[in-house]
């Protein structure tokens, strides 16, 4: 979640839940356990993938909500 905000990319074992309905391309608003939203990106795996993969990026994540210093 703290990296997510800071920018850097999400990465498959760290995906919790994902929608279903999502397609390859979409715009992903990232969030943690408690829906509080940490950054907004690109899906890059297949929802139904990401559960099965390990390794690689889920979300390419193009800003990050990190607070201001």
């Amino acid at each position: 979640y703290t990296f997510a905000r800071r920018g850097h990319n999400v990465f498959c074992r760290h995906v919790i839940k994902v929608d279903e309905n999502l397609r390859v391309g979409s715009e992903v608003l990232v969030v943690n356990s408690n829906d509080e939203l940490a950054a907004v990106g690109k899906l890059v795996v297949p929802p139904s993938a990401i559960g099965v993969l390990k390794r690689g990026v889920a979300v390419k994540v193009r800003w990050g909500l990190a607070p201001e210093p």
